[in-house]
């Protein structure tokens, strides 16, 4: 972020410098040479009586000091100003468009991270209680066998010690995503190392935000997200930039005042109109002028590649506009079939839980086979572990599409983080 916008203060810079060449231009010239002394002869000018290599170093030798001030305002650069203020203007605008997609590029990692957090959570907190179970089974288990119960086999107690195992394994995983979520969203959000993350939400669970038709999510997107407004004024700025670099091949026309003045301690000061020291004078001036800065066809060829810079963003542009809607529509789709799959879950997790409480209940009565509780207990904790798939896809996939519409962080629609529901 802090990069983005040290890329809007270099285009405010731009502009600063196209501001400051519509004022005058200061030239300022101090000079210290060495002169010959001299002297006026008679009234009317100066008259040699000498050579000017018959000179003694230690008598006719002196310091000579002068300075000159031009000040040079443009009156009319055929438009090399005006499109250059216009090109800077659009780049400032482009890059406060790449400000926002940075922006949402960062927020959509900050998401995703933190529902990757809630889901390690949640599935450790589903893994501790699903472990609870297993353990219980497996001390009834021991106890059988040592008990010498018939109904009971080694077997059983294999089967479930293999479950504790797998259950074991999920939980590795999951503490080692929390540590590594943490760790991520203090990055994004710029915290120590050493600072604990505590999350608003304390599991995972499916936001509640409706969308709308994926019609009108297109239209959105076409119309807010940043990269077409950057690659609007990209186009734009390049475009005028390329018309300025034609209008280097006219001139600029300028007023121009200048002071010109010359000192030499031991050499007389000439007044003559038709003679100029350049030693020892002082002189104002006033003029008009054109200046000409001519490289053969440079200006064109100059003018060319600002004009392919048009080119290449325009084909952006119709990619972009190409590929924008299809991005809306896959963050669409993902959340249109995440949230089918809740519906369906939320039929088929509660008979898989009765299914797993009343194998366990039977099974300690003596009723039924261990291996009943473990193909209930593999059947509940896949089907939960979909339920957290879907909930995490649900609330990733709203996170896209807010940032596919440009409207991730801004709360216009209320697709993530749900309509203020953190």
């Amino acid at each position: 972020m802090a990069a983005t916008h040290a890329e809007v203060d270099r285009a405010e810079a731009r502009q600063g410098q196209v501001r400051a060449a519509r004022f005058p231009e200061l030239q300022v010239l101090l000079t210290v040479t060495t002169a010959l002394q001299g002297e006026l002869v008679d009234e009317h000018g100066v008259r040699s009586t000498r050579s000017a290599y018959d000179f003694n170093l230690t008598r006719d030798l002196s310091a000579a000091f002068g300075g000159q001030l031009t000040v040079i305002q443009p009156l009319y650069t055929f438009g090399k100003l005006d499109l250059r203020a216009e090109a800077a203007e659009h780049g400032l605008y482009a890059a406060k468009a790449q400000v926002d997609m940075t922006r949402a590029e960062v927020a959509l990692e900050a998401a995703r991270l933190y529902e990757l957090n809630l889901y390690a959570r949640s599935v450790l907190l589903f893994l501790e209680d699903v472990e609870g179970i297993a353990k219980k089974s497996l001390e009834e288990t021991e106890a059988l066998l040592a008990a010498g119960a018939a109904e009971v086999t080694p077997q059983d107690k294999l089967r479930l010690e293999a479950a504790l195992g797998l259950t074991a394994v999920g939980r590795h995983r999951a503490e080692a995503g929390i540590a590594q979520t943490s760790a991520g969203l203090r990055a994004y959000l710029g915290l120590p190392t050493d600072q604990p993350v505590a999350l608003a939400d304390g599991f995972l669970e499916a936001l509640p935000a409706a969308p709308g038709s994926l019609e009108d999510l297109i239209g959105m997107a076409l119309e807010r997200r940043p990269e077409l407004m950057a690659l609007r004024h990209g186009i734009e700025a390049r475009e005028k930039l390329a018309e300025a670099q034609e209008a280097d091949y006219f001139p600029d026309l300028f007023a121009v005042g200048f002071v010109s003045g010359a000192y030499t301690p031991g050499r007389d000061f000439v007044t003559s109109r038709y003679v100029l020291d350049p030693l020892g004078h002082f002189l104002p001036g006033l003029g008009v002028g054109a200046r000409w800065t001519l490289q053969w066809d440079g200006a064109g060829q100059r003018a060319k590649e600002a004009r392919a810079d048009v080119t290449a963003l325009e084909q952006l542009f119709v990619w972009a506009q190409a590929g924008l809607p299809a991005e809306v529509e896959r963050a669409y789709r993902d959340l249109v079939r995440f949230r089918a799959d809740l519906a369906k879950l939320a039929v088929s997790l509660p008979q898989a839980k009765q299914w797993m409480v009343r194998a366990s209940a039977d099974y300690s009565a003596g009723l039924g086979p261990s291996s009943e509780i473990s193909d209930a207990v593999q059947a509940y904790v896949a089907l939960r572990v979909a339920e957290l798939d879907a909930a995490y896809g649900v609330n990733v996939a709203l996170a896209e599409l807010a940032r596919a519409t440009g409207t991730l962080g801004t709360g216009d629609l209320g697709l993530y983080p749900g309509g203020g529901a953190r």
